[in-house]
Parts: structure tokens; C-alpha cells; sequence
């Protein structure tokens, strides 16, 4: 009996077999391959926009481009959509819910009550195809209290599918090699350069679904007859949108934001509760900004590794350790291997002298120039620095960012004198604390590139945490040795030194350990002819080491911000830099949030 259940049982089970066998559905294909942006600017301030989109896909029915945030006076006309050289045909009333071969061929918009709009097309049978977009934007170009501007979100963040590259080029007839200054770039990190009187931005990475594309930029008074007016500065343009919080178009709050800002006020205890236990969950995990709230043992942890191997320097030996090989270290590595190597001190030392170990830098490299009072426009009674914006082009991101900012700093004549530098800090604190931040990521990243440090697993941390490899730990030793070798630096091989050009080194690397006084009276028998060719004497190149302290003394200078990574600095000629903030831009115009297929 019970055999012959068993044989009936699988006898059943073989006969619904079919109806519990479901088919695999095939992958669904939706890639967004490249976004090309031509935006051309009239003399009118009007923006007339090409973007070229190359999309792969099989399951929608049409694309979108969704823009909103437009001023009163900004209106979008002129819009089509062509493949191939054929022209797409205008569909006035434009049905989202029509069928693929319904909207095949065919483009609209789709205009809603808040103001945004639509830019919708078909996508026609499956596979690859470039879309060509055309659209007109007046009164693109913000008139100012103080200048004009651009300020303009391209791409929206939660596109869907995101661009797997984009290139964006913005050029006018009025734009000059100068005359566009100050460009920033929010949203992710791309390479930026204002060449041939053209900005372009490109990046080749893919983009997040958090990430987007706004840009920045500062054009004189009166260089397009645009209608768009804006209450503000070109500084408090700048400063709102490095803001994270949304902003109306006069740089207010907006109606939501005061309604719970108003009721957070009856919820302080909360907040102050959910405080504490953000304070707390800090001290067992990583805060993301590159500093450790762990552990001494976890700290330990950090530097086992590289102890085993018998390569990691010991306190006790730091102070005695002497070495004169030059390191191949630029300033965010030298920030990230003394953190890392937990060298507290050696690190305050280096981030104290931030600033000025560039001065120093700069001013032998000819790329800043020390400005008598009373000379180039220098209306101070002390010395000043002067800056070229085409100088920044080959400089690293956290170098160019650097740079960008004391130009910006010095403003139009771009002579800075440290009274000026002190009342751009007070304004600017956000924007430095921002430049720390990235400066900070360039060195992790770098030090992973260059194989000097790795990540281990820590009980308790919810990130892993970063320790020096073999090699890192080496180079950190060398570090240390150089640094003795320059503090007790005396003259010993005069002729290497002079023929080699070592003492620019030497002086630049001792600016950042706190010794170039020293250092520099020791060469001063070697270095006259140099000091000559670079147009300042000694007493005068000692005064570019004492810029840090206007900056490494505020309070903003070892913030953090948590939504920020990176910026991008450009300036009118040949300069460039890359990079980009992942977060900002909210003073941004044509800012929309979505779009892609549907």
C-alpha cells in the first residue's frame, strides 16, 4: 500500500510540474551610455542647448529630461529632437502613457504646476540609438548686484538609467581667454578647464544615482543684456551654494525649511538626545572624515601589522632616526602617512604649515611672485603675493583647489596682502573646510594607489580600518629621518647641492616641518644667484612661511563636512583643475531631481 502512495504521489507531482515551472524573464537592458552638452551663450544672456544621448534599451516607451527652478524671466523654447538627421515630430499634447510605437518618431513636453517641465521623446525600437536634443533657455546668464553669472544644474541627481560619462562645453562669443573667473563645479568629481575661451567639463567615470552636475561662474558687468536679476553678490551666490540646505532664488530658506526650524524648536530635547547617541556610536566607529574615534587598542591595531614585520619606526627611535634621501611626497601624503603612522605631532605640524609649504613651493617655482608695498598695485605697508591663474594648469586637484582659493582670495588684481585673506576667511570658512576635506581624500587615495597603506577589519568598527603596508611604513621612516636631517641641516656638500638645485627642496620640505629659517640661513652662502633669478631675496622668501597661521588658527580648519568631497576651481585662461563636491550647488537654477526612462 504504502508503495503504491508513493508511486501515485510522484505520478501527481510529475503532472503539476509544468505549472510550477516558470520561465526566467530576460534581463531587461536600460543603459545610458554618454550625455554631450553644447550649451551656447547669446548675446542676449540666452542659452541655446545641444546634448547628445547615446542609450541602449528595450523595455520602456520614451525618455524624459525633467528642468525646474527656472526664474520668472527664464522660459524654455524652441524645443526638438532628432536621430540621425532626421527630425522627430512635435506631438503638442504629449501622453505618457501612450504605447513605445505610439510615441516612435515623436517628442513634447509635459509642463507642470510648480513650473517644471518635460522634455520627452520616443525611444523607438529596441537597441542603440543617439538622441540629439535642441532647447533654448532665455535669460540663461544672472545679472548681479556685482557682475553676472552662470548657475545652472545640467544633469539631475536620481536619473535613471545614470550616464556612464558626460561632457559638458559651454562657450559665447562674449567670453574671453579672462573674462570667466571662478568656476566651480558641484555634484561629483570631474576634470574642469576653461581653454580657449570655453569651459569643459568631463568626467569618464560613472555617475551615482546621488550624483549630478551643477556649475558656477563668475562673468563680468554687463557682458550679456539678460533680464534674469538676482539680489545678491557673486559672493553670497557663491556661498549659497555651498550651502546644503535649499535656498529660493533671493538665498532664503524656503517655506518648509522655517516651518521646521520653527517646530525643531520645541524638539530640542530630542535633538540633544539623538546627539548623544551620535557622540557615542562615534566613539566605537569611523566618522568617515579620515579621523579615528577608537580604541588606544584599536589604535594598536592600526600599527601591529607593519610591527611584526619589524619595518614600522618606534618612538623611542623617531627622534634619533636621521635619513638625507629626499622623500617623493607631495603635501596630502604627507598629511595621510603621519596620520596613519599615529604621529600626532609630526601630523599637526605638517596641516599647521599647510599653507605655507605651498607659498614656498610656489614662490621658487615662479608660480607666485612677493610683492613689495607700494609696487603692482600692493597699496599695503607689508609685503604681499602675487598670483597667476594660468599657473594652476598641472597642478594636483587639492594643489589647484588651494591656489584657486587665495586668487579668489586677492580679487581682481590678484595681489593678496594678508589683511585681505584674513576678511575672505571669516566669509569663506565652509569653502576651506571643504578644501581640508579633499586634500585629506587625495592623500587616502593616494596612499592606496601607491600601495603604502591597506585596510584591515576591526571588531566593533563598522569601516575598516587603514594601516601603513611595508612600503608605507618605510616611506614614513624616511619621513621622520629627513625631517632630523633638516632640522640639524649644516653645509656639508656644497657643490651637489647648488648644481643639483636641492635647496629648493630642502626649503620647501623644511617650510612644512617648521625649520625653513633655519634651513634657509644655512644656504643663504649658495643661494644668491637662485634667489636672483626668481626675483626676491632671503629675508623676503622667509615671509611666505608666515601665511598658515591666518588659516590653520580658524576654527574652520580642521571641520569637516559631511557631503562634500573634493571641488573644482577654474579660472579665466589656461587653467584647469580637476575634481568636483559631491554635494552644494542648491543656488543652482534648471535644477530638477529624476528624469532618464519611463
Amino acid at each position: 500500500m504504502r508503495g503504491r502512495y508513493q508511486i501515485k504521489l510522484l505520478a501527481v507531482l510529475l503532472l503539476c510540474l509544468p505549472f510550477f515551472t516558470i520561465p526566467a524573464p530576460a534581463h531587461a537592458v536600460d543603459n545610458l551610455l554618454d550625455v554631450d552638452i553644447t550649451v551656447e551663450i547669446t548675446a542676449d544672456g540666452s542659452a541655446h542647448f545641444t546634448e547628445r544621448r547615446t542609450h541602449i534599451g528595450d523595455e520602456h516607451t520614451e525618455f524624459y529630461k525633467n528642468i525646474g527652478r527656472l526664474h520668472e524671466k527664464m522660459k524654455i523654447e524652441d524645443f526638438w529632437v532628432e536621430e540621425g538627421g532626421v527630425r522627430y515630430q512635435e506631438q503638442p499634447e504629449w501622453n505618457i502613457k501612450a504605447t513605445r510605437g505610439e510615441k516612435a518618431g515623436k517628442f513634447g513636453k509635459v509642463n507642470y504646476r510648480n513650473g517644471s517641465v518635460d522634455l520627452a521623446w520616443g525611444l523607438g525600437d529596441p537597441g542603440k540609438h543617439t538622441y540629439v536634443l535642441h532647447y533654448t533657455v532665455t535669460n540663461f546668464v544672472l545679472n548681479l548686484k556685482d557682475s553676472q553669472a552662470i548657475s545652472w544644474k545640467f544633469i539631475n541627481d536620481k536619473l535613471s538609467p545614470s550616464p556612464q560619462g558626460y561632457q559638458l562645453t559651454i562657450k559665447s562669443p562674449r567670453f574671453t581667454p579672462t573674462n570667466v573667473s571662478r568656476i566651480h563645479v558641484f555634484g561629483n568629481n570631474p576634470d574642469v578647464d576653461y581653454v580657449n575661451s570655453q569651459i569643459f567639463v568631463r568626467s569618464e567615470d560613472a555617475l551615482y544615482q546621488s550624483s549630478y552636475l551643477v556649475l558656477l561662474g563668475k562673468i563680468p558687468a554687463h557682458t550679456f543684456s539678460t533680464a534674469t536679476n538676482l539680489d545678491v553678490t557673486f559672493d553670497e551666490l557663491e556661498k549659497l551654494n555651498f550651502e546644503k540646505r535649499d535656498v529660493n532664488f533671493q538665498g532664503k530658506p524656503r517655506w518648509y525649511q522655517q516651518f521646521f526650524a520653527f517646530i525643531g524648536e520645541y524638539w530640542l530635547y530630542f535633538v540633544g538626545a539623538a546627539g548623544v547617541l551620535f557622540v557615542g556610536y562615534s566613539l566605537v566607529s569611523n566618522t568617515g572624515n579620515g579621523k579615528m574615534f577608537i580604541s588606544k587598542s584599536a589604535h594598536k591595531l592600526r600599527l601591529e601589522p607593519i610591527k611584526d614585520e619589524g619595518t614600522l619606526i618606534s618612538k623611542s627611535a623617531r627622534k634619533k632616526h636621521v635619513s638625507s634621501r629626499v622623500p617623493e611626497l607631495d603635501l596630502p601624503l604627507l598629511w595621510e602617512l603621519t596620520e596613519i603612522a599615529d604621529d600626532e605631532k609630526f601630523n599637526a605640524l605638517v596641516r599647521e604649515n599647510f599653507v605655507s609649504f605651498y607659498l614656498m613651493k610656489w614662490t621658487l617655482a615662479k608660480t607666485v611672485f612677493v610683492v613689495p608695498p607700494g609696487l603692482e598695485n600692493n597699496l599695503g605697508s607689508d609685503l604681499a603675493l602675487k598670483f597667476d591663474p594660468k599657473k594652476i594648469s598641472g597642478m594636483t586637484k587639492a594643489e589647484a583647489k588651494v591656489y584657486g582659493y587665495l586668487i579668489d582670495a586677492a580679487g581682481e588684481n590678484k595681489i593678496l596682502e594678508k589683511s585681505e585673506l584674513k576678511k575672505f576667511v571669516k566669509n569663506h570658512k565652509k569653502r576651506w573646510g571643504y578644501i581640508i576635506k579633499d586634500t585629506e581624500k587625495e592623500g587616502r587615495n593616494r596612499t592606496q594607489d601607491r600601495n603604502l597603506s591597506s585596510k584591515i577589519s576591526v571588531s566593533g568598527l563598522h569601516e575598516k580600518l587603514r594601516i601603513l603596508s611595508s612600503a608605507g611604513a618605510k616611506e614614513y621612516a624616511n619621513l621622520v629621518g629627513f625631517k632630523n636631517y633638516l632640522e640639524s641641516f649644516t653645509l656639508v656638500d656644497e657643490r651637489e647641492i647648488s648644481e643639483v638645485g636641492l635647496w629648493k627642496t630642502y626649503l620647501t620640505y623644511a617650510t612644512a616641518f617648521g625649520c625653513a629659517d633655519r634651513v634657509l640661513e644655512q644656504l643663504r652662502p649658495l643661494v644668491p644667484m637662485g634667489l636672483a633669478d626668481i626675483g626676491v631675496d632671503a629675508e623676503n622668501l622667509i615671509y611666505t612661511t608666515d601665511w598658515s597661521s591666518i588659516l590653520s588658527g580658524d576654527s574652520s580648519y580642521y571641520s569637516t563636512y559631511d557631503s562634500y568631497s573634493g571641488g573644482s576651481y577654474s579660472y579665466g585662461g589656461s587653467g584647469s583643475s580637476g575634481g568636483g563636491f559631491s554635494g552644494g550647488g542648491s543656488a543652482s537654477f534648471g535644477g530638477g531631481s529624476g528624469g532618464g526612462t519611463r
